[in-house]
């Protein structure tokens, strides 16, 4: 039997492997670039050299569920459009700890590991490295997990 997970909003952001991520220690907000996204918060993410991707630990065993979320794109004229998606994931537990697998199209088999708060709710730290992925002519890209709060248009946990 499948179970319901809760809908989220997440960003998989992708940079190229050859790129130099540098950490943005501006206080100041940088402005929104032409499709709402405040681009500093993309530079957070951690260098590629010091990341590891998240691994199930052993004798953990992973449970199907059905993810449901909305995904965020934006039409040619930089209007944001929502669509409504749902894919079989695999989620498991280590007392605290929830992982879950299977929310990327561009990587089904990373992992991305939050822990459970005093009110049951799991929080995703951002920057999770979750791999590679060679794109042939395009090059290789690295991939991080990161959540994205609409209101505010700022990358977060």
């Amino acid at each position: 039997m499948k179970k319901s997970l809760l809908s989220l909003l997440v960003a998989a952001i992708c940079l190229p492997a050859s790129a130099g991520i540098a950490k943005n220690t501006a206080t100041v907000p940088a402005p929104l670039n032409e499709k709402g996204i405040n681009e500093a918060s993309l530079a957070n993410a951690p260098q590629r050299e010091n990341a590891a991707v998240v691994t199930l630990p052993d004798g953990v065993t992973p449970e199907e569920y059905i993810f449901t979320a909305k995904s965020l794109s934006w039409d040619d004229s930089g209007s944001e459009q929502y669509e409504d998606v749902s894919r079989s994931m695999m989620v498991a537990r280590d007392a605290n700890d929830v992982y879950l697998q299977g929310f990327s199209t561009n990587i089904p088999e990373a992992w991305v590991k939050g822990t459970l708060d005093g009110n049951n709710n799991a929080v995703f730290p951002a920057g999770q490295y979750l791999g590679q992925k060679d794109y042939s002519i395009f090059g290789v890209y690295d991939f991080w997990f990161n959540g994205y709060d609409n209101n505010t248009r700022q990358l977060k946990d």
